[in-house]
């Protein structure tokens, strides 16, 4: 199972509430064994940010479409 999450988050340079709460989910997360067959993907805009490192099934997916609405539209045609 392929595990995908909305990370453009972490890319956000003043993180507000929500961005704190995102960023705090998934790096607890990241200590979390996964189990055979899994991995995850996080979903962002640009480049993984510098301080956010990726333990082994984890990886990161740029994808060129950082306008309002990109969960609908750019992110849906990339699970499809």
């Amino acid at each position: 199972m392929i595990i995908g999450i909305d990370a453009s988050a972490l890319e956000n340079k003043k993180p507000t509430g929500v961005e704190r709460y995102v960023r705090s989910l998934l790096e607890a997360m990241t200590y979390l064994p996964l189990r055979a067959g899994e991995s995850v993907v996080l979903y962002g805009h640009g480049p993984r940010p510098d301080f956010f490192s990726l333990p082994a099934g984890w990886s990161w997916r740029e994808l060129s479409f950082g306008y309002p609405g990109w969960t609908h539209l750019r992110l849906s045609f990339e699970l499809f």
